[in-house]
């Protein structure tokens, strides 16, 4: 649930792009023709996003006269995404556009592809939609699938509309040896409950307390043995101001930032601060 700047890129560069990588003449000039179609569209789209209505849509909400669904898809499989076609630059042009370069649902694997957030299979005509396409990595594209719910509480926030949703991400030292965490989904007190539920849903779906625990364990382990090394001597409440001040930078850049959250759980937890960082 980070928010992550649009794509800059239109849908009428899109498919202008795609159609001028197309051999069939006659396809083309109808994905031309379609342009002032796709804009309507795309602006009915955000609108619905920025409005976190994007549980209404379905198959028939964003008609294209003039193209087919398997028209549709082509554009996508055969000249956006593929490499050596026009319509790769607008690819790569909502690529670029991932937060550090990182998956815009985990921040932490790398972007390697764009999933379509209303999947091409249900919409065929946000195929080629630049605010459909959000940049993530191969393991967030597989757990979301093909899937798509139509109940509010379990639908997805849009990450190029994201809501303000402050301090979300929570961890809790677990006290056993190695040292690591558990990562929970705590929306603030006064959030809206069904944001709430998105929240918690979302987290839940993508499997993020698996993936932050595992990739959290090696980290922990570094850092206990950097306290070993420097701060066996130290009190509880210096190894306590050592790992706040670390997550500090952290949670300054990024509220929610993995790294900085595992930092100020171990800074507030007293049994590692005390002792166990010295397994």
């Amino acid at each position: 649930m980070w928010a992550v700047d649009p794509p800059s890129v239109t849908v009428a560069q899109a498919a202008q792009a795609c159609a001028r990588g197309l051999r069939d003449r006659e396809l083309a000039a109808r994905v031309t023709a379609s342009v002032p179609a796709l804009t309507f569209n795309s602006a009915a789209f955000r609108t619905t996003t920025g409005t976190h209505q994007q549980h209404t849509i379905k198959a028939t909400t964003y008609p294209v006269p003039g193209l087919s669904g398997a028209e549709m898809h082509r554009l996508y499989r055969g000249q956006l995404a593929k490499a050596g076609r026009p319509g790769r630059e607008v690819y790569s042009q909502i690529m670029a556009g991932a937060r550090h370069g990182l998956c815009s649902y985990c921040q932490y694997g790398q972007a390697k592809t764009l999933d379509h957030f209303v999947p091409k299979t249900l919409v065929a005509t946000l195929s080629i939609e630049p605010w459909n396409l959000v940049p993530c990595c191969h393991q967030c594209n597989h757990h979301l699938g093909n899937g798509y719910s139509t109940d509010a509480e379990h639908q997805l926030l849009h990450p190029y509309n994201m809501p303000h949703l402050g301090r979300w991400l929570q961890a809790e030292v677990v006290h056993a040896f190695p040292v690591s965490v558990e990562f929970t989904a705590q929306p603030p007190a006064g959030t809206d409950p069904q944001l709430r539920a998105r929240v918690v849903n979302q987290f839940n779906s993508l499997d993020l307390a698996n993936l932050y625990a595992i990739v959290s364990a090696q980290e922990i382990t570094g850092i206990s043995r950097t306290l070993a090394t420097y701060f066996a001597s130290a009190t509880t409440e210096q190894v306590s101001e050592y790992l706040q001040e670390l997550a500090d930078g952290a949670l300054d850049e990024n509220e929610n930032s993995r790294r900085g959250v595992v930092l100020e759980a171990l800074a507030n937890d007293t049994w590692y601060c005390t002792n166990g960082f010295l397994d």
